[in-house]
């Protein structure tokens, strides 16, 4: 069972996240209604960088005690981690290690290619900065075909292979556990996207809750400890 609620857990709460925008979810794609925790992969060393990533990057010693770090907060929130916590990660490297950490090696991690982050082909290794602002222009200006030659992913298939990845398992979970993903930037902000809420980031390694409220809204949280 879940302690979020109870009173003695004291290095655990609840803060409505900042930066975010509520709106109706999107009607071109739904999240099934079940709450749920996720999490970005620890700092990596691209992400030290600042440069788009790829299949290769790999978790800084810093990403590596955030994910244990924040294995105690995980650990703190459910009585038993390993028979309560359902951890399903991307199957990118970074994603898998993460998911290690934070369970420990004593909760069973799931890997699943619909998760990973949006696959950026040859703008692979570019600065963040550029590829957000050439991409976004690309997006809307409908110019995506010219992602071809890049092979770029659509933002189209992205979005729907993330929201069809989560939905399985939302849908698969064992009804005694709660699902906690391991994901990316890209695939988080769009499924905050779907949720209704325009997230301007999520950090690495910090744990957010998403759950459904009234009027087919959703409330995103971040854990804090």
């Amino acid at each position: 069972m879940s302690r979020l609620s109870k009173p003695a857990v004291i290095i655990t709460g609840l803060l409505i996240l900042s930066g975010c925008t509520n709106s109706l979810p999107t009607a071109d794609y739904q999240l099934i209604r079940k709450s749920f925790y996720i999490t970005r992969h620890g700092q990596t060393d691209q992400n030290v960088q600042k440069i788009v990533g790829n299949d290769k990057a790999t978790l800084t010693e810093a990403g590596r005690k955030s994910a244990i770090k924040l294995s105690d907060t995980l650990f703190a929130i459910f009585e038993s981690p390993k028979d309560e916590v359902y951890l399903v990660s991307s199957n990118l490297e970074r994603s898998k290690k993460t998911a290690q950490l934070l369970g420990r090696n004593s909760i069973k991690v799931i890997a699943d290619n619909r998760l990973n982050e949006r696959i950026s082909g040859r703008l692979v290794t570019m600065p963040v900065e550029d590829t957000g602002k050439f991409l976004k222009l690309l997006e809307d200006n409908n110019l995506e075909n010219f992602l071809v030659p890049l092979e770029t992913e659509s933002a189209e298939n992205h979005i729907s292979r993330t929201i069809q990845g989560i939905n399985y398992h939302l849908q698969n979970v064992p009804i005694s556990k709660t699902p906690v993903f391991i994901s990316h930037l890209k695939s988080m902000l769009e499924i905050a996207k779907i949720a209704g809420h325009e997230v301007e980031k999520f950090d690495n390694t910090t744990l957010y809750y998403f759950e459904p409220s009234v009027n087919g809204n959703w409330n995103i949280s971040k854990i804090i400890n």
